[in-house]
């Protein structure tokens, strides 16, 4: 059995959330500059373990802008992330619609063996088991009710358990959701990684950016011609004033998103 299939007869009449693409500064100016996201960028499976033929494609995530940069080592990892403040691109929950597919995990964090002791990646058929087609967005929904039950508890990273795990996989797959990391918000475990196959437009896709706000002030410019050429699209920003933790950086630009979400009278997500 697969993914697909353990969750088919789920409930999907929650509200289907945004999805989100965190990018770095030297690339949010080309991103701007050409007008969407090119799937020319990255490349799936990444790593690759079996040789299998590679797909150029746009990665994003479910909900909130789980993915963190990897960079250097020990204490360089701070320096180098924290220099090059993430930004959160949050795209219309329409644009589900328009994706290909999702892993309930991040995939490069699995293929990269990270979590060799819970789930194995040495072949295609592995990870592929976790594969799911994505038609309008309700299998989105359907494995949020299985694993999470709400938004909320997805967003946050709490399990529910009101059905027991139909097969080994699924119990692996349990276990990896309540895998612990050295960071406190390195969620990629159990972060719903979105694939789409095209290039994603920003005009009546990208509903708001999540900005870092003292580095803001230095490119003034740029936030000029969004609101410019971009007059629909909110702005929010995060407070990026403790640079020398990446852990800060990580956890302000997640929680102001939720922020964002919980104030936004088109949205049900309420954090109260």
């Amino acid at each position: 059995m697969r993914l697909q299939d353990w969750i088919s007869n789920e409930d999907d009449s929650d509200e289907l959330l945004p999805l989100c693409h965190t990018t770095r500064w030297k690339y949010f100016e080309k991103i701007l500059d050409k007008g969407f996201i090119s799937k020319e960028f990255s490349k799936f499976p990444d790593p690759n373990p079996v040789g299998v033929k590679i797909e150029k494609m746009v990665y994003l995530f479910y909900g909130m802008p789980f993915y963190i940069y990897e960079v250097g080592n020990g204490t360089a990892i701070n320096s180098e992330v924290t220099e090059d403040m993430p930004i959160g691109l949050i795209f219309k929950p329409e644009l589900s619609n328009d994706v290909d597919r999702f892993y309930p995990f991040d995939t490069g964090a699995l293929l990269a063996n990270k979590y060799s002791g819970i789930l194995n990646a040495n072949e295609e058929d592995e990870y592929k088991i976790f594969e799911v087609p994505i038609s309008d967005g309700k299998e989105l929904k359907q494995v949020v009710k299985r694993h999470y039950c709400n938004n909320i508890n997805y967003c946050i990273g709490e399990l529910c358990y009101r059905k027991d795990a139909i097969c080994t996989k699924e119990e692996n797959l349990l276990r990896l959701f309540n895998f612990s990391s050295n960071s406190k918000v390195d969620l990629r475990s159990r972060a719903i990684e979105v694939h789409s196959l095209n290039d994603i437009p920003l005009e009546n896709k990208l509903q708001a950016l999540i900005l870092p706000k003292f580095k803001s002030k230095k490119y003034k410019y740029l936030v000029d011609s969004i609101n410019l050429n971009h007059p629909g699209i909110d702005i929010e920003y995060y407070i990026d004033f403790n640079k020398f933790s990446s852990e800060s950086i990580r956890a302000a630009l997640l929680q102001k998103t939720m922020d964002y979400y919980n104030g936004n009278p088109n949205m049900t997500f309420d954090l109260n």
